[in-house]
């Protein structure tokens, strides 16, 4: 009868610190709403590299750069123009000077500088980005 007791009690402690283990991670990972979030804050981060690659070409092309993000649609830089994964809206795009520009997006979560994205690091909310200085790829058509 004691050692039913024991293994009830061992059963027991076993269950509690499993559940706390799982406590703890959801805590410091932030559950499944979290992740989500930062799934579609890396989605932001690839759809600006994607539009600075377009960009990039588009300054190749025209040697300036385009007067709205649907030009690059319109110019045949890109199929689509990408838009926020979630909202399906735009990301905002500035022109600031012949060579440089602004794009803009919303994020939700801050960013983890840990796996080198360090060229869109960024807190939640709407941030903006700089890009300039662009210089024509003399290789391009």
């Amino acid at each position: 009868m004691m050692a039913r007791g024991r293994v009830n009690a061992l059963a027991i402690v076993a269950i509690v610190v499993v559940a706390a283990t799982v406590t703890a991670g959801l805590i410091v990972a932030g559950g499944p709403g979290v992740e989500r979030q930062r799934r579609l804050d890396d989605r932001r981060s690839q759809d600006l590299d994607v539009l600075v690659m377009a960009i990039q070409r588009h300054y190749n092309r025209h040697h300036s750069l385009p007067p709205s993000l649907d030009t690059l649609s319109v110019e045949h830089e890109m199929l689509d123009v990408p838009v926020d994964p979630e909202t399906r809206a735009p990301y905002r795009y500035e022109v600031t000077a012949p060579t440089a520009y602004r794009l803009c997006a919303t994020f939700q979560t801050r960013s983890d500088d840990t796996f080198g994205r360090s060229s869109w690091a960024h807190d939640s909310g709407s941030v903006c980005f700089g890009r300039g200085a662009l210089t024509p790829d003399r290789n391009a058509n």
